[in-house]
């Protein structure tokens, strides 16, 4: 169940940096660096 909640997690990310992305017309490492983070601290605090 972890899984899923966090694969659901990286997908809802990666359709906020398609957005992001589409606003921007590019995003740097900086903003994937971010979201990435954003994404892991969901997960870490999920998995509490």
């Amino acid at each position: 169940a972890l899984f899923l909640l966090s694969l659901t997690v990286l997908l809802t990310a990666l359709l906020a940096a398609g957005m992001l992305t589409r606003e921007r017309r590019h995003i740097g490492f900086e903003g994937l660096a971010i979201l990435g983070c954003y994404a892991a601290g969901i997960v870490a605090l999920l998995s509490m």
